[in-house]
């Protein structure tokens, strides 16, 4: 079986969801998760970003952090998600260009840290120019969230002009589970990480009601990448499904990552 992709490894360890990570500091903290993760599984990681980080210095802290994830990416020889605040409108956009240049595989949205529904106008126009330089838009999905809904954020997909969206931690709950099973994955062109799954059962209702193309591994990093692979290995999913979802998916997600014939 091909080496799985982590699509989701959280570059920054935090006491909890809400910790709110000081740019300043972020290359330290990036540092010491990724010497953590030698001890774990072999894999490629493409580093995400924190869910919360300061913005006490404006786009300058986007930059930081978004420097020190494309240098920690670079000493793995892996790829790197940045951040753009929405609400920095044309600045955000000249972030996102600088993403680019500087060979991030894309950006991940927190709609409900970033202070905006996750159906918002202004969001779906900065996800056309990220796809538009070549950019993979990721963006948060949080349970019971009046921001991050699920409905929201198939309502921002279908504001994409056809750029692909990945949404993640949808499957941490049972109910957005059989939503996105009930709606067959929902729009063309969203997928879904197992970060934050639980059940292999859960899964195995996932593939028969929309099949494996659209599912990725993603884990967030740390004990997440055991608990998500348990999830699969618990699971009565087939070979063909199983490396779909560890690996083939993502490959055709990311032109960067070589895929047997």
């Amino acid at each position: 079986m091909d080496a799985p992709i982590d699509i989701n490894f959280r570059a920054v360890r935090v006491s909890d969801e809400y910790e709110l990570v000081d740019s300043p500091t972020i290359a330290t903290r990036i540092a010491a998760r990724l010497n953590d993760a030698e001890q774990e599984p072999r894999a490629l990681r493409l580093l995400t970003p924190p869910v919360y980080y300061s913005l006490a210095g404006g786009i300058e802290d986007n930059r930081a952090v978004n420097d020190a994830l494309v240098a920690a990416a670079r000493e793995i020889g892996s790829r790197a998600f940045g951040v753009a605040e929405p609400k920095y409108a044309d600045a955000a956009a000249r972030e996102i260009e600088r993403l680019a240049s500087l060979g991030a595989v894309g950006v991940v949205w927190s709609p409900r840290a970033q202070g905006l529904f996750g159906n918002d106008a202004g969001l779906a126009e900065l996800i056309r120019h990220a796809h538009g330089l070549g950019l993979l838009s990721m963006v948060h999905s949080a349970p019971y969230s009046i921001d991050e809904g699920l409905w929201r954020l198939w309502n921002l997909a279908g504001q994409c002009g056809g750029a692909p969206l990945v949404i993640l931690g949808a499957f941490e709950s049972w109910e957005s589970i059989q939503q996105v099973r009930d709606a067959k994955g929902g729009p063309p062109g969203v997928f879904y990480d197992l970060s934050a799954m639980s059940e292999g059962y859960d899964l195995d209702h996932l593939v028969a009601s929309m099949g494996a193309d659209r599912l990725l591994f993603g884990t967030g990093g740390g004990d997440g990448f055991a608990e998500t692979m348990g999830v699969i290995e618990r699971s009565t999913i087939g070979e063909q499904d199983r490396n779909a979802i560890l690996h083939r998916n993502a490959a055709g997600l990311f032109p960067f990552v070589e895929t047997p014939a």
